[in-house]
Formats: C-alpha cells, sequence, structure tokens
C-alpha cells in the first residue's frame, strides 16, 4: 500500500506529512493522501492544494476530501459543485461511500429532506460494507447523527456503539459523546454516565460538562446542574450554540426554583445568541413556560410559535415537550394538548425519556398518574405497564416480531443471525464466519455480521447482539422478554404438554441456504420426531391414550412414513375408541404406505392380525 495513504488511513497525519515531503517524485495518489493529512492537521492551503492537483490529474476520489473541505470552510455550495463533479457509481466502494456520506452532510446543513437525506446515508453504509473499517466507523458515526437530530435515538444508539467499537483513537472521543447523548435521551442513565467517564480528554471537554449537566438534571441533582453549566459558560465564549443550550438549561433551573431575576437573565442573554428557527423554538419554550407560569399573557403564545415552528421541522421530541407545558399552562384546553403530546409521542420510534420534565409539569405529571395506566395517553408518555413481547419466529418464515408485529430487518440474514447465536449461546466471530458464511471472504463476512448487529439495535429497542472483549465472544441480549419458536417447540414436547402447537410443518428458516440452517432443518426433524415418541411411550405406559392420539397427529405430518408413529397412533387408537376406529385408522395408514412405498409394514400387518385374532 501506497505509504502517505496508509499513514492517513492510520490516524498517523503527521507522519505522512513527513514521508511525502521525502517523495522525490509524488504520485497522483500521494498528492491525494498527503491533502487528506494536511486537512486532518487544519493546514488547510495546503490540504486544498495536494487534493486540487490529485483531482485534476484524474484521482476522482480526491473531490470527496476537497468537498469536506470546503464544508469545513462554511461553504456547503462550493462543497455540493465538487461533488458534482463526479459519479459514484465509477469511485470504488471506499471512496463512493464516501462521496454517500459527504453529500448527506452537505444537504443536511443546505435543508435537505429526512427523506433525501437517509436515503443517501443508507447507501453510504450500504457501500461502506466492502470498504476499511475506518470508512465504516465515519458512515456509522454520521448515521447515529442524523437519527438523533431527528429524535430516533434507539437507531442512533445502534450506529454509534459501532463507532464507539471500531473508531480509532482520533476519532473515539466524539463518538463516545454522541453515544453518551443518545443514551441520555433514552433514558439509560447510569450507561451514559459510564460513557462519559470513559472520555477525560481535553478537546471534548465543554460537550462532556454539557452532557454531565443533563445527567444531574435527570436525576434530580438541580444544585449540582446549576454548578455545572454556570462553571462552563467561560469556555462557551465563541461557541453561540453551545452557549444557547447552556444558558437554556440555567433557565430551565431557574423556573423550576423561582428564580425569576436568573430566568430574566438568561433570557436576554439568549436572545442574542439565537441563530436558527430551530433555536428560536427552543427559546420560545422554555421562555414561554416560564412567562406563562407567572401569569404573563406573552408566555402562551411563546408556546404556541415553538409548536408551530417544531411541527414544520419534524422535531417530534422537543414538540412533546411543548404541548406537554401547554398542557400545563392551558388547563381548559389540557385533553386536547395532552392528546396531541401523546399521538407525536408515539410517532417516536420508542417512548421518550420524560422524567427530566415532569418537575416542571406537577399537574400535567399528577394528572397522568391518577388515570387509567393502560390509557392511550398514559402509554403514550408514562411508556407501557409491561415490556414488549419479542419473538423470533424460524419455522416456515424468518421474521421478528414485537408485539406481534413483525420488524422489517434491512440485511436478509439478520434473523438467521439470530437464530444461529441464540442456538449457541454464544460464539466467537470465528465460528460465525466459518458456520454462517464459510464461501465469503472473511472480511466481508466479518463486515456483514457487525452490520447485523447494527440492523437488531437500532430497529428493536433493548434487543442488541453484545460482545465480550476479553473473551472474544458475541451473544444475544435482550431487556424485554425474547421468545424464539424453536425453543416453545421444544419446551412443549419435552414438558408433554398436551396444549402443543400447531405442528403442520417443522421447517425451518426455509429460505436459508447455509449449511448450518440445513443441518438444524435435518436436526430439528429428527429430534421432533424422537422426543415425540419418547413423551408418547410415557403417556401410552400410564394409559393416556387421548394424549398419544393428539400428539402422534400432530407428528405424522412432518414424517408421513415413520412406522413408530403409525404404531403408536394405531395402539392408543384402539385402546381409547375401539376396534372399529382402529380398523378404519389402519386402512387410511395402508393406503398411504402402498401410495408412496409400494407395500405395508410388516409390524402394521402383524399389528392388524392380532386385532382380529382378540375378535
Amino acid at each position: 500500500m501506497n505509504t502517505v495513504r496508509k499513514a492517513a488511513q492510520a490516524g498517523e497525519h503527521a507522519r505522512g506529512v513527513e514521508w511525502f515531503r521525502a517523495l522525490a517524485q509524488p504520485q497522483p495518489e500521494d498528492l491525494r493522501w498527503a491533502g487528506v493529512c494536511f486537512l486532518h492537521l487544519n493546514q488547510l492551503p495546503q490540504a486544498a492544494l495536494y487534493l486540487q492537483q490529485a483531482l485534476n490529474l484524474g484521482l476522482r476520489g480526491a473531490a470527496v476530501h476537497l468537498a469536506s473541505l470546503h464544508f469545513q470552510q462554511g461553504n456547503p455550495t462550493l462543497a455540493l459543485s465538487t461533488l458534482d463533479q463526479v459519479n459514484p457509481e465509477e469511485l470504488p466502494s471506499s471512496d463512493a461511500a464516501l462521496w454517500y456520506r459527504a453529500r448527506t452532510r452537505v444537504l443536511w446543513v443546505l435543508g435537505e429532506s429526512r427523506e433525501t437525506l437517509f436515503a443517501l446515508a443508507t447507501q453510504a453504509w450500504t457501500l461502506a460494507a466492502g470498504a476499511p473499517l475506518d470508512v465504516q466507523v465515519s458512515v456509522a458515526t454520521l448515521l447515529g447523527h442524523l437519527h438523533g437530530h431527528f429524535d430516533e435515538h434507539v437507531p442512533a444508539l445502534a450506529y454509534l456503539t459501532f463507532a464507539t467499537e471500531h473508531a480509532r483513537r482520533d476519532r473515539l472521543a466524539y463518538a463516545l459523546m454522541a453515544r453518551a447523548a443518545a443514551l441520555l435521551a433514552l433514558g439509560r442513565l447510569d450507561e451514559a454516565e459510564q460513557a462519559l467517564l470513559t472520555e477525560q480528554g481535553e478537546a471534548t471537554a465543554l460537550l462532556r460538562g454539557e452532557l454531565q449537566a443533563q445527567l444531574l438534571w435527570a436525576r434530580g441533582d438541580v444544585g449540582r446542574t446549576r454548578a455545572v453549566l454556570n462553571s462552563l459558560l467561560p469556555l462557551a465564549q465563541g461557541h453561540p450554540r453551545t452557549e444557547l443550550r447552556l444558558r437554556l438549561g440555567l433557565l430551565t433551573v431557574a423556573t423550576l426554583q423561582g428564580d425569576d431575576t436568573q430566568a430574566r437573565l438568561q433570557i436576554v442573554r439568549a436572545e442574542h445568541l439565537v441563530r436558527t428557527p430551530y433555536d428560536q423554538a427552543l427559546l420560545d419554550h422554555r421562555s414561554g413556560l416560564w412567562q406563562a407560569r407567572r401569569g404573563e399573557p406573552g408566555g402562551l403564545s411563546r408556546l404556541r410559535t415553538a409548536e408551530a415552528t417544531l411541527t414544520a421541522g419534524g422535531h417530534l421530541r422537543d414538540l412533546v415537550r411543548v404541548r406537554l407545558a401547554l398542557a400545563e399552562v392551558e388547563p381548559e384546553a389540557r385533553d386536547q394538548h395532552l392528546q396531541g403530546a401523546a399521538e407525536t409521542a408515539c410517532a417516536l420510534p420508542a417512548v421518550p425519556f420524560l422524567a427530566p420534565e415532569w418537575p416542571l409539569l406537577p399537574q400535567i405529571y399528577a394528572h397522568l398518574l391518577s388515570i387509567d395506566p393502560e390509557s392511550f395517553e398514559s402509554h403514550a408518555l408514562l411508556g407501557p405497564p409491561r415490556p414488549p413481547r419479542l419473538i423470533l419466529r424460524t419455522l416456515e418464515q424468518a421474521a421478528l416480531e414485537v408485539d406481534g408485529q413483525p420488524v422489517r430487518f434491512r440485511l436478509g440474514r439478520t434473523v438467521e443471525v439470530l437464530a444461529f447465536l441464540l442456538r449457541h449461546g454464544e460464539a466467537n466471530l470465528t465460528t460465525i464466519q466459518r458456520k454462517l458464511f464459510p464461501d465469503v471472504p472473511a472480511g466481508r463476512a466479518k463486515n456483514y455480521f457487525h452490520q447485523v448487529r447494527v440492523d437488531v439495535a437500532s430497529r428493536v429497542a433493548g434487543l442488541n447482539i453484545d460482545y465480550d472483549a476479553k473473551r472474544k465472544l458475541y451473544w444475544v441480549r435482550s431487556d424485554a422478554r425474547l421468545g424464539w419458536d424453536v425453543r416453545e417447540l421444544e419446551t412443549a414436547l419435552t414438558s408433554a404438554d398436551a396444549c402443543l402447537p400447531e405442528l403442520s410443518s417443522i421447517e425451518f428458516l426455509p429460505t436459508s441456504e447455509s449449511e448450518w440452517a440445513q443441518e438444524e432443518r435435518e436436526h430439528l426433524r429428527r429430534w421432533v420426531t424422537q422426543v415425540g415418541l419418547e413423551t408418547m411411550e410415557r403417556w401410552y405406559q400410564v394409559g393416556e391414550y387421548e394424549k398419544c392420539i393428539k400428539l402422534a397427529e400432530r407428528l405424522l405430518p412432518l414424517d408421513p412414513l415413520d412406522e413408530a408413529l403409525h404404531t403408536f397412533l394405531l395402539n392408543a387408537t384402539w385402546h381409547a375408541r375401539g376396534q372399529l376406529a382402529a380398523q378404519h385408522l389402519y386402512r387410511h395408514s395402508a393406503a398411504t404406505f402402498i401410495r408412496e412405498v409400494g407395500e405395508v409394514p410388516p409390524g402394521l400387518t402383524k399389528l392388524e392380525r392380532e386385532w382380529r385374532t382378540l375378535h
């Protein structure tokens, strides 16, 4: 590999510059990766010079980095025109993935729709499957931020967890902070605290402090929240968006404590920090609630303005909070506002974490606690009274259901991977690759498996394929009860339960062609028949003939030519229902064997002769 490129992709940017300067005759590839090194070292004029030279010499992948440079310099329009010079279909998958990532970032700033942004980012993620790990981390981090921006914190957490597991040191810090923010939004406070403790670098001190304040507020430590926010204000000079968030946090604390002097001070300063309509909506929410609680007429108007802005922008989590604030301060329209808040909450991928909000809304919180916990509003805003029911279905289909509704996974073999890990309990990557992807190159198999992990975590809250770094093992972890139709079938058979599931077929993952699935399919078929025979033997010995009949009738469709099953069915019928019923059933069994194999097994004909003798 080109030495300058090797240094750039390893994050050793200063060394890459040294190697580049030592070259007597740099090639276009050297120019490109030298530009990347200079870009990461924030030496933008040199980066622009070498990237443009590489692009002029026909190295089209350099356009991606040049666009990133223009974007970093605050010129998204120039970044977009630079990307437009290149057709991503003509690029290697690694460069194409970065092209779609860069385009997503630029169009995000330019106000493109959610649908377009996710279409581009998803294409980047698909292409990243065949790219180096640092490219996958870059795309996963983007998807994490994108999902978080649109209040989809479950998938955000999945992508950011992938990024933190695989990021180099120079990219790990911000991925950890973004992951901590997603955990806070989901109310997973202990995990968020652990993520914050993991990263103690100076570069993330301001962001880490801001998240620490959010954690303290969520835990009800109002005094320390106020102290941390005040300590961060000097660090936020020159960062208006960050200072605005800190000021809004202090305004929220002042509202709870009834400190009107502090509230006015924060509002006045925050007015000068607003840069976007979204910023204004956040300020209108907090200042409007403070004013309305004091009985000022302008408060209700500001809350309604915030509601309209957030509705238009699709910021659903913030919209839930604003509608709850309206319900608190406008009691005559409480039910209308509560219904709107509940409908908005239902549009989110997970129940919003509202615990930090309730101290500001005591009347609404008391009302929600007083009504039926199964009511629409209570269920949507406080969470369901029971965890969801997850069931993995692998017999005659491949699906994961959450409370009866199938999950739409992005990857075709996600269910199979889940089933494999449930069957084995835990497995290392080598075993997974050998059993599930034997004909796929190791690198591609590894990438696919990690994309499956993201696929699971991003679509089902609380369901993860976890990894133990010390033992290097993966396993399925679920915060909710996770059932598996195969396990339920095995439990029903081994517990001798008369209320067995329907067994018209036990074709395991019928569309899967992997060797493991085929082996499991045959094993399951043989096992079910064997356990069924053993169960019927126990029942037969104690005279439970009707139970034998029911089980045999269910097992026969699985193996219509199993002589032992026919024997149990005939004998049990003779004991329970008499000789005429048994002889009628014998004729049916005999016809089946003659049709399929041309003769009746001797054991069955012998059994029928014994009945005639007894008669």
